[in-house]
Parts: structure tokens; C-alpha cells; sequence
């Protein structure tokens, strides 16, 4: 706005280059030299998405975060495992609230599924529409979330307090196993979230499943929870075999 034409932009940009490199580098270099995982380090460098910037915090004190502002569905399960890594670790309290969130709206009619988002510009009408297909990658991103935090912040209460919708999430993906072995079936047609139409099992599901089930078992653990950690590691056994 404030310059007439993009040449006038460019010899802006030449003249102050010095400045804008070190401005630059001067962020970076906070992000380099912090205890962050350098990974982490590298996805905040590289991608502002994970900065939570697109998220919606109503009266009521719903919290969720959208994928982009011209993207009107909000609170999204499906893409947690990168799309809420700044919100885990920069705003707890709101992590908590939207995980909890999901925890609680259960389909009860079809097997207590997971809803794919919490709603269009809302975050009170969840959509359990056409998401048979995800079940599984869902229940990978609520469990995988869960242990995310948990390792995050060590709030072990938070953690048992999802313990029982945890239990009800693996019952559900394990339940779609049905030739034995570690890896659930999936509906016929499953579209990955670059819109890629695979049929039966993809390296995708059966993988965030693995991880899910690894997860599992230490959350089973914390919890003191013995007998599931057994089950489910058996499961992850007969999984890597499959895989």
C-alpha cells in the first residue's frame, strides 16, 4: 500500500537488505539457541503454520484451531500431530481445552467415532459425516495428542483424565482388525489428506497406527494400567510383522 509499483518494491528491498537479513537471523537466532529439538527449531523457521495463527476462542470458552483463515472448518482432528504443536507447547491451557473437546463429542450411534472437525466457522457442531474411513487416523491423532502433551508437560492427572476416552478410541481402531493381524481394515476407499484415493491398507494409516500403538502402551503405563499395556503391546508385535 505504501509503495506506487513492484519496482519501487524491489529497490526498497536492495536498499534495506542488510537490515531485513539481520531482523531475520535475529528471530532464527533466538529459535537455534533455545532448548528446542533443532527439528522443532527447523518446522518454526520454516513454516508459520505451526505458530498456531488461525484458531477461534468463543464466550463459552471453546478453543480451536483452523488450518488457515479462508478454511472455515475449526477444531480439526485430523491434523493435529503438526498443526498443534505450537498451541501444546506455548498455550497448554488451550491445548488441553480443544483435546478435551474431542474427547467428549462421541457419535454415540456409530461405535462412539471421532469427529473430523468440531464445525464450520463454530466449534458446537461437530461433523461425524463421510469420515468412516478416518476412524483410524483419527484415533492415531487423539492418542498420539494425548502422549505429545503428556511428554511436553508432564501433567500425568490431565492424562488419566483421558485415559477412559483413550481406551474407548483404541477399542475402536483395534475392533476393525479382523483377520488377526495388528493392522485395522479400513473402508474400501481411503483418501489421505492430499486428497489421494487409496483402496485397502496404505503405508499412511498402518504407520501413524504403529506410532499410535507405541504411545498407547506408555500412556498404559503412567496409568498404571498393566493389563492394557500388555494387550496392546502384543498388538504392536503382530502389526510390525504385518507392516
Amino acid at each position: 500500500n505504501r509503495l506506487k509499483d513492484a519496482i519501487e518494491v524491489a529497490k526498497t528491498g536492495l536498499r534495506n537488505v542488510t537490515y531485513y537479513y539481520s531482523s531475520v537471523e535475529g528471530w532464527r537466532g533466538r529459535l537455534k539457541a533455545s532448548s528446542l529439538p533443532r527439528w522443532l527449531n527447523e518446522t518454526f523457521i520454516n513454516s508459520c503454520h505451526v505458530l498456531t495463527t488461525n484458531s477461534f476462542y468463543t464466550r463459552e470458552g471453546r478453543y480451536g484451531l483452523s488450518e488457515s483463515a479462508g478454511n472455515q472448518p475449526a477444531g480439526l482432528l485430523y491434523l493435529r500431530r503438526y498443526h498443534a504443536l505450537g498451541s501444546s507447547l506455548f498455550f497448554p491451557r488451550f491445548e488441553d481445552q480443544e483435546l478435551a473437546t474431542f474427547g467428549a463429542a462421541e457419535d454415540l450411534l456409530l461405535e462412539k467415532r471421532f469427529p473430523q472437525y468440531m464445525g464450520r466457522g463454530c466449534l458446537h457442531q461437530p461433523d461425524f459425516k463421510n469420515v468412516d474411513s478416518l476412524q483410524v487416523d483419527l484415533v492415531s491423532e487423539f492418542v498420539l495428542s494425548a502422549y505429545r502433551n503428556f511428554c511436553f508437560t508432564g501433567n500425568l492427572a490431565r492424562l488419566r483424565s483421558l485415559l477412559p476416552r483413550l481406551q474407548e478410541a483404541m477399542l475402536l481402531a483395534n475392533g476393525r482388525d479382523k483377520d488377526g493381524d495388528g493392522l485395522p481394515e479400513i473402508a474400501p476407499l481411503h483418501q489421505t489428506y492430499d486428497g489421494v484415493v487409496l483402496q485397502g491398507l496404505n503405508v499412511i494409516t498402518c504407520g501413524s497406527w504403529m506410532a499410535a500403538l507405541s504411545a498407547y502402551v506408555r500412556i498404559a503405563e503412567q496409568a498404571r494400567q498393566r493389563e492394557e499395556a500388555e494387550l496392546y503391546v502384543a498388538v504392536l508385535q503382530r502389526a510390525s510383522r504385518s507392516f
